[in-house]
């Protein structure tokens, strides 16, 4: 909802900022994030005795720090500012953080992969760095298609695989938005 009121908002500035529907699209744009901010720090409220009462398995960890770098992440999307970098910085923290936990799982952990795959969006969408969110994306990838023929063909087996569709689907719209900058011969 969010995205479509400001592009609305966007679409209707540019045509007449002084119409009368700027404003309602600024109402209406405020309300829905003031909804969200309420909802995320509900969740992050929550997330916060689950992450501090872990323990050392290396999935916990990974999975309750995954989702409190999303939720910063939505923060990150639709805050401005100094609330903006806020909210980066603690979703770059919280994602970083659970790669380190996560280093000794399997490279085709689930887990693992699709706090690549977030981590990766949140480089190309929010910090604007294409080469960080194509290089993490190739790289856990490359890792996890290198051990995928030793897996068992089942559920976790589709899980993976469709995990590793998405970064590799993440890559290739990457690299063609500015073909100049990469490889157009790449197998992605």
């Amino acid at each position: 909802a969010w995205r479509i009121v400001s592009a609305l908002e966007d679409k209707q500035k540019s045509k007449d900022p002084e119409s009368w529907k700027v404003g309602q699209f600024e109402a209406l744009r405020a309300i829905i994030e003031k909804e969200l901010h309420d909802i995320v720090n509900d969740i992050l409220e929550l997330l916060t005795p689950l992450i501090d009462n872990r323990g050392d398995d290396a999935e916990t960890g990974v999975f309750w720090l995954k989702m409190k770098g999303d939720y910063f992440r939505y923060i990150a999307e639709f805050e401005r500012d100094d609330a903006r970098e806020d909210a980066k910085t603690k979703a770059f923290d919280a994602y970083t953080q659970a790669l380190e936990i996560g280093s000794p799982l399997d490279k085709t952990n689930p887990l693992l992969l699709g706090l690549a795959l977030n981590f990766s969006v949140f480089h190309y969408e929010i910090m604007n760095d294409r080469d960080k969110a194509c290089e993490m994306a190739r790289s856990y990838y490359d890792d996890a298609i290198a051990d995928l023929d030793k897996l068992p063909k089942d559920d976790y087996y589709r899980d993976i695989t469709l995990i590793m569709q998405l970064l590799r689907d993440n890559l290739s719209l990457w690299m063609a938005s500015d073909s100049d900058e990469y490889d157009d011969d790449s197998d992605y």
